[in-house]
């Protein structure tokens, strides 16, 4: 495993970060569950990973209550990053977010506090100063966005120093991050943190074209509540993309799970990359995307593959909903 540096903060975090958006409200009702999660954060704490990423709305709470039970003791080896969610951005809510965050980790500082999608009702000026000043009094190490606009952080910048976006990536997703966000970053030494690399299981591997999903699967439903590159326009073609993969990543001797996570982990300004998992396996699986690399040939056929699917979707900040970025350049 190894360790980047995020952004300017000179806080070092794994290359693989654990994501604490796994367990849902509902699944919480089981106490098996609740060790089941335990054992995952303590096994991937055990496997290299020391950053680990969080949020308010996860469980309502409960998922950061958990990480806190779990590697409470290990405080001063892990990096934790919190987030404040969308309706909470006022600079009073903003605090209270933080302390309630701070209490059910079990912790008096965050390495990394986000606001987690930006309010237009509330001005940044407002929200990039109230998480500066927790950043002067301590709570917090280093200040982070998520799912922002490149006209959000050239705002945001001007406010405070921002240290990582959080922000959609992968081999399927990948036209607005890398024209817009991924030059600012660039230009402001900015860290950035991949979120959904897999493309919500996309690059899993394991879909065929025709795939019939649950009703209760967000991924199949219609455009309006659903997922953009599970939408008949698009999931043909990229589960044709991602079968094209597969034989480089059988070259490695790989799972297509790791190669793109170690595609998404080797791009430019990438200094962590957020993972879930549900069991043991599934996170064995992730921390075989360290450790290697894929070669420059096999990196060109990889991009050549997914600009198939990418340079072909509309430009949205990213798949959950219809963002369309302002005055974007794509």
């Amino acid at each position: 495993m190894n360790y980047n540096r995020l952004g300017k903060s000179g806080i070092l975090v794994s290359e693989l970060c654990m994501g604490g958006s796994v367990p849902r409200v509902s699944e919480f009702s089981s106490g098996i569950l609740d060790r089941d999660f335990l054992e995952i954060y303590r096994a991937a704490f055990g496997s290299g990973i020391t950053f680990f990423d969080n949020a308010e709305s996860y469980g309502g709470g409960r998922s950061e209550t958990l990480l806190g039970k779990a590697l409470g003791k290990e405080r001063s080896r892990i990096q934790i990053a919190s987030k404040v969610s969308y309706e909470h951005t006022a600079p009073e809510n903003i605090r209270s977010s933080c302390e309630n965050s701070l209490r059910r980790i079990g912790t008096d500082y965050l390495d990394i506090y986000f606001i987690h999608y930006p309010n237009d009702s509330v001005p940044l000026s407002e929200v990039i100063g109230t998480m500066t000043e927790l950043k002067q009094e301590g709570k917090i190490r280093a200040l982070g966005v998520c799912n922002f606009s490149r006209n959000q952080l050239e705002e945001s910048v001007k406010h405070g120093q921002i240290d990582a976006v959080q922000q959609c990536y992968s081999l399927l997703w990948r036209k607005y991050m890398e024209a817009e966000i991924q030059p600012f970053c660039r230009e402001n030494g900015i860290g950035i943190i991949p979120y959904s690399p897999l493309a919500v299981g996309l690059l899993s591997g394991k879909f065929t074209p025709d795939w019939s999903f649950d009703s209760e699967d967000q991924r199949g439903r219609p455009a309006n509540n659903g997922i953009l590159l599970f939408q008949k326009e698009w999931f043909a073609s990229c589960v044709e993309t991602v079968n094209a993969m597969k034989p480089i990543a059988l070259r490695y001797g790989k799972t297509m799970v790791q190669l793109a996570l170690n595609w998404a982990k080797s791009r430019e300004g990438v200094c962590s990359v957020i993972t879930g998992a549900k069991s043991a396996g599934q996170l064995s699986e992730n921390i075989g995307a360290a450790g290697w690399s894929i070669d420059s040939e096999d990196m060109r056929m990889l991009d050549d593959l997914s600009r198939e699917v990418t340079d072909s979707l509309p430009v949205y900040l990213h798949f959950f909903m219809k963002m369309v970025p302002t005055n974007s350049t794509v």
